[in-house]
C-alpha cells in the first residue's frame, strides 16, 4: 500500500497544480487501490466459511486458515468467482427474455405498464438466478477448500490412515 501513496504522491508533484486532470487521476488510483485492497481480502478470506464449518474455530482462526490454505491460489477462486457470475448472468437472461418479449407485445396496447412490469420481470430474473446458481458458488468454494487441504496437506492420506487405523484396532468391526 506504501507503493500507491509513493506513486499518489508523485503523479501530485508531477503534475505540479492541482488540476481537473490531476484530481481525475488522483481519484482513479484511489478508487483503483481502495478495489484492489478490498478484491485481495475479499480472495484471502474467501475459505472462511469452509474452514468454520469443517473445522471449527473461530473468526480469527478461521481467517488466518483460509489466508494459509488460499496463498498463491487465489487466482483460481477469483476465476471461479468469475464463472459463477457469468452463470448468474446468463441464467437470469434467460429466465427475462421470454417475459421482455411478451411484454413488448403487451405494450403496444398498454405503455403505462411497462416500467411496473419490467421492474417484476427484473426482480424476478435476479431472485431465480440467485436461486438456482446460489447453491453452485457455495459447492465451488467447498471444493476448493478440499482441494488445497488434499495438495497441501494430504487430507486423502490422513483419512485413510485413520481408516486404516481404526480398522486394526477393531476387527471384529471390520468383518462384519
Amino acid at each position: 500500500m506504501l507503493t500507491g501513496i509513493g506513486l499518489l504522491s508523485v503523479l501530485i508533484i508531477g503534475i505540479g497544480e492541482t488540476s481537473t486532470a490531476a484530481a481525475v487521476i488522483i481519484g482513479v488510483t484511489f478508487i483503483v487501490g481502495i478495489f484492489a485492497l478490498l478484491l485481495r481480502w475479499w480472495l484471502r478470506w474467501s475459505l472462511a466459511v469452509p474452514v468454520t464449518v469443517l473445522e471449527g474455530g473461530g473468526l480469527r482462526a478461521s481467517m488466518r486458515r483460509s489466508k494459509a490454505l488460499t496463498y498463491d491460489r487465489r487466482g483460481r477462486i477469483f476465476v471461479i468467482y468469475l464463472l459463477i457470475v457469468a452463470l448468474t448472468w446468463v441464467v437470469k437472461i434467460v429466465c427475462q427474455t421470454p417475459f421482455y418479449i411478451i411484454l413488448g407485445l403487451r405494450t403496444s396496447r398498454s405503455p403505462w405498464l411497462l416500467s411496473q412490469t419490467a421492474r417484476l420481470i427484473q426482480v424476478g430474473g435476479t431472485f431465480l438466478s440467485a436461486s438456482l446458481i446460489g447453491a453452485l458458488l457455495t459447492i465451488a468454494i467447498t471444493l476448493i477448500y478440499y482441494d488445497e487441504r488434499v495438495r497441501r496437506e494430504g487430507l486423502d492420506l490422513q483419512l485413510m490412515m485413520s481408516a486404516a487405523e481404526s480398522a486394526l484396532q477393531n476387527p471384529l468391526a471390520s468383518s462384519a
